[in-house]
């Protein structure tokens, strides 16, 4: 896995239409959310999407000084646009929240806001979109061996009070699911063109 960055978020999205990223890669399984915006100027007229791309490291930053997570964690918060490429082929990227070091393992994190009542990470109740995501990340490079994924929850756009919860995924658990992903992934760009 390479790391790209870029720098404007126009030139990121430029970069992106030519590879399976986290988002992109469920239009072609067919795992899609009702939630995500449709166009970028929805994207830019979202107060709830800007909070959540704006205030990733804040959250990433309180979630890393909560006393249940281990001393041992450290984040490193993407501050600017990137795409961490696959070393198997350069149509294949994502772009996590932060690179994450855990007792000598390479992880990353993801993280999440929503008001949607989406995620119960006690019960283990994440969208379908967000495994895929994760998933995806996983397959960039057999080197990651775990994700944090860190949700901050609020009642209602606008309103006080939120609230941060999180769950540490091993990639043991999805060992499968990563391997039919890449299996996926080869046939979907045995479809598209090479750039």
């Amino acid at each position: 896995m390479y790391k790209v960055e870029f720098n404007t978020k126009e030139e990121w999205k430029k970069a992106r239409l030519s590879c399976l990223t986290g988002t992109t890669v469920g239009k072609y399984i067919g795992i899609t959310s009702p939630y995500a915006p449709k166009s970028d100027e929805e994207m830019v007229k979202n107060p709830a999407v800007q909070f959540g791309i704006n205030c990733e490291t804040s959250i990433l930053t309180i979630f890393s000084n909560l006393p249940s997570v281990s001393k041992d964690l450290l984040l490193k918060p993407t501050i600017k646009p990137t795409l961490w490429y696959s070393d198997d082929d350069n149509r294949i990227a994502g772009s996590f929240d932060a690179l994450a070091y855990e007792k000598g393992q390479n992880g990353f994190a993801e993280c999440k806001s929503t008001s949607a009542g989406l995620y119960d990470l006690k019960n283990w109740v994440i969208p379908n979109t967000t495994w895929l995501q994760i998933i995806h990340y996983f397959s960039l490079d057999d080197s990651l061996q775990f994700c944090y994924l860190v949700v901050c929850s609020y009642h209602k756009w606008g309103d006080w009070g939120a609230k941060i919860d999180y769950v540490r995924i091993p990639r043991v658990m999805v060992q499968n699911r990563i391997d039919n992903l890449k299996s996926w992934h080869k046939y979907i760009l045995s479809n598209l063109p090479k750039t």
